[in-house]
């Protein structure tokens, strides 16, 4: 049992309260929506690497892809919110649930707020059901403004474009194809959409065709200014190039034929190419994109570590941490069709290594019942999807629509944060630092991965009068699971007039051609919070800016 000091609010001006978490993968008892029912709050919010147990052990939280049962019960019960001590060596324990219900006060000159949530859908960047948009070379119709923003209006913030490169196997890109790259490229940014971008050779099943090593290298490198350049709009690379839909499977040229032909045995020769090319894929996109690979088995051996990526190694910008994952044949066996090949080993490294990086794609194939509500909502949180494919395979998501799964599925792909209470500076004199704590909950699957800006924006009269990023804070460590506590601090300008301001929470997109689009921004899933014509949070306070010398609190 680890313990650590929690601060209520931030600086001089402190309330200390003793704050332990559970176990290694239970942050507290109670506090987070049940997996199993979405109705219910009552059950265990988990620490990274943990997933809720089922009914008979509601408020604990286990390693994921482990089993329940495996573990002992809790020396305790929780009724309506209560401890109740059944047998326990472990007093620390029995101290630690006591001290989450009891009542805290809050220093003069701070205000706490409260929230409620909201099943609102929310129309928010990088995650949720992707819209799927392929094109080949020898026929490119370019995606329009008007399209895609018709896409957005239905709910789709990421499109998935299959760039089919059939006319170059043998050749060099074309400038007019580059052309209309860029023009898809422009269309989303202006539509306020995200492109997730696979460049292959052939989309038809058995055909394995790809280009030659170095015809491909020098499609990477045509390719490389343009995902640079428009890095803003393309949320994540998926790592294509090799075989049949680009998937790293059948492949003419990056693999060799087994005993009755067909062209899926890598020999070291083999993989050297691969490697080479990958190497080559991760350098194309900027160094805080991810490219995701088909199969955990070549990120480990790409990486050589069988281990999934920790908490110090998340952010390392390594090629470790920048491999996410896709799955194209989700829930469609009992191994996905080969994504898994030893349970007992891969469910653990994915559930974890997901923990991090980026996680989507779709359905293949209609396998009742594990392609089922009950399967598909376990395994979608268990491995923390960011987006899945509404459109395939549709004997799947119409069961999903009939079994009643498929809209709270919606709400829960990616990220969905919750503002539970925030505690904040009454009032600041000109010049001073605006402070306090806001308590957020990630109910959805996973948590953002790309990176985020948090703002404390102050309006007057609905007009923003200044905007001030608030540092240390990364969205991406608000995993699910656990009740984040995240501090704020900003200084006002010395400039800023005196009066009453209202304040807001932005949770802006860090790229400078797209950093004040509310479409890029992340609204809070909270009745009367998000804006989503501002893009802003209204957390509902209001902040007194007094003249210079005031007395105040400090933080």
């Amino acid at each position: 049992m680890k313990a650590c000091i929690f601060l209520l609010v931030v600086g001089l001006v402190t309330l200390t309260t003793v704050y332990a978490y559970v176990d290694e993968y239970t942050d507290t008892l109670t506090g987070c929506e049940c997996w199993f029912d979405s109705s219910r709050w009552d059950c265990a919010c988990c620490r990274p690497g943990g997933c809720q147990c089922w009914v008979p052990q509601p408020h604990r939280c286990i390693p994921c892809g482990t089993n329940c049962g495996d573990y002992p019960s809790f020396p305790w019960s929780i009724d309506n919110g209560v401890e109740h001590h059944v047998a326990s060596s472990c007093h620390q324990c029995v101290w630690t649930v006591m001290t989450m219900f009891q009542s805290i006060s809050i220093p003069a000159g701070f205000v706490t707020k409260t929230y409620s949530p909201s099943d609102d859908d929310l129309t928010n960047p990088e995650r949720g059901w992707w819209k799927y948009q392929a094109v080949k070379a020898s026929d490119y119709i370019v995606l329009s403004v008007s399209r895609l923003q018709t896409f957005r209006s239905e709910g789709h913030t990421l499109i998935f474009r299959y760039f089919v490169l059939d006319l170059f196997v043998n050749s060099d890109i074309s400038a007019a194809f580059l052309t209309n790259l860029q023009a898809d490229l422009d269309n989303a940014r202006q539509a306020g959409v995200k492109i997730i971008p696979r460049f292959s050779y052939t989309q038809t099943s058995g055909d394995s065709t790809d280009a030659p090593l170095s015809q491909a290298l020098r499609h990477v490198a045509q390719l490389k200014p343009y995902l640079q350049a428009n890095g803003d709009v393309i949320a994540v690379l998926q790592a294509g190039f090799i075989g049949t839909w680009g998937e790293w499977y059948y492949s003419d040229n990056y693999s060799t034929l087994n005993s009755v032909g067909n062209p899926i045995v890598v020999t070291d020769d083999d993989w050297a190419r691969r490697v080479t090319l990958l190497d080559a894929v991760l350098d194309a996109v900027p160094n805080d994109r991810m490219v995701q690979i088909r199969y955990m088995k070549y990120k480990k051996r790409f990486t050589d570590d069988d281990s999934p990526l920790t908490e110090s190694e998340g952010r390392s910008g390594s090629k470790k941490a920048r491999i996410g994952h896709h799955n194209d044949c989700f829930l469609a066996s009992d191994r996905d069709w080969g994504t898994f090949q030893d349970l007992t080993v891969d469910y653990p490294y994915l559930s974890a290594d997901t923990t991090y990086t980026v996680m989507g794609g779709e359905t293949c194939n209609y396998n009742p019942p594990r392609s089922s509500c009950d399967t598909a909502e376990r395994e979608l949180a268990l491995f923390h999807w960011s987006y899945l494919n509404p459109g395939f395979q549709q004997d799947v998501t119409n069961e999903w629509k009939q079994q009643g799964c498929y809209d709270r599925i919606g709400r829960h792909l990616g990220y969905r944060l919750e503002l539970v209470s925030g505690t904040y500076r009454s009032a600041v004199p000109q010049g001073g630092t605006f402070c306090g704590r806001l308590e957020i909950r990630n109910v959805g699957y996973a948590a953002p991965f790309n990176p985020r800006q948090v703002k404390i924006v102050l309006q007057k009269d609905s007009v923003i009068v200044t905007s001030l990023v608030v540092t240390g804070v990364d969205p991406r460590d608000w995993h699910p699971g656990s009740l984040h506590s995240v501090p704020i601090s900003v200084q006002l300008p010395s400039n800023l007039a005196s009066g009453n301001y209202q304040v807001f929470l932005w949770l802006s997109d860090p790229s400078p051609t797209i950093s004040d689009r509310p479409e890029f921004s992340i609204l809070l899933a909270n009745t009367g919070v998000p804006d989503p014509l501002t893009g802003l949070n209204n957390l509902g306070h209001t902040l007194q800016v007094q003249p210079t010398g005031a007395d105040s609190p400090s933080c």
